[in-house]
């Protein structure tokens, strides 16, 4: 009787480990985050590579199999020193799946790739490559900069498009006056107004922070490596 009683003593507290060890890991996985980014020159561009994990929950991966988009948001924020906040920005990136050539695709600012498979497609945007960040000729080589990056990602869904585009409309207007500095402190206004708040959605990750580093102790990466 003794022996049956710790038998299922370590029966229970095995399945309450499995249990715990598994609500850890779906926890874990429903949070995207930045886990590597990795900084280099390219085609006269500060660029970076952006290692990720966490941005294919159930919800994402049934919106894209269904046929419908879902919208990754990359933000970043680059400091300078004592000068605070000198560049902010963010790169869209929207992921497909036509159900009729069973194709799945990534697209983004002015470029579409296709993948046979969502593990491709997955493996593809959790380890983007080549992100550009800023022409070199806008920083200073001897400064000390550092960069935060945070990852937002979502089904498109209408009422979320129709509020992103009423933002956009109010803020920036296609003005023939309206200069490019004033579109950037719109886009800011943007980013600040959806993104800076301190309860951190599940949608999104913690803000990554680089260390801190300068123009000139950056590598060359070869101008004909692509993505």
């Amino acid at each position: 009787m003794v022996m049956n009683a710790q038998l299922k003593i370590i029966f229970f507290g095995g399945l309450l480990l499995c249990f715990g060890a598994h609500s850890v890991r779906a926890e874990d996985e429903m949070r995207p985050a930045i886990v590597r980014v990795e900084i280099y020159i390219n085609s006269e561009k500060l660029s970076c590579d952006v290692t990720s994990k966490g941005l294919f929950s159930e919800k994402i991966i049934g919106t894209v199999q269904s046929g419908l988009p879902a919208v990754i948001e990359l933000f970043y924020q680059m400091m300078a020193g004592s000068e605070g906040t000198v560049l902010r920005g963010v790169h869209s990136y929207s992921l497909g799946y036509d159900v009729w050539d069973d194709v799945y695709s990534i697209s983004a600012e002015d470029s579409v790739e296709h993948f046979t498979t969502l593990d491709a497609m997955r493996l593809a945007i959790e380890n983007l490559r080549n992100v550009p960040i800023v022409p070199m000729n806008e920083i200073a080589a001897e400064l000390e900069y550092s960069i935060s990056m945070s990852l937002a990602v979502s089904p498109l869904q209408g009422s979320d498009k129709r509020k992103i585009e009423g933002w956009v409309s109010d803020n920036m207007r296609s003005d023939q006056d309206k200069t490019r500095r004033e579109q950037v402190l719109n886009l800011n206004d943007l980013i600040n107004h959806f993104f800076t708040r301190e309860d951190i959605p599940a949608n999104r990750s913690e803000w990554f922070e680089t260390l801190i580093f300068t123009p000139a102790e950056l590598r060359m990466r070869p101008r004909e490596e692509k993505n």
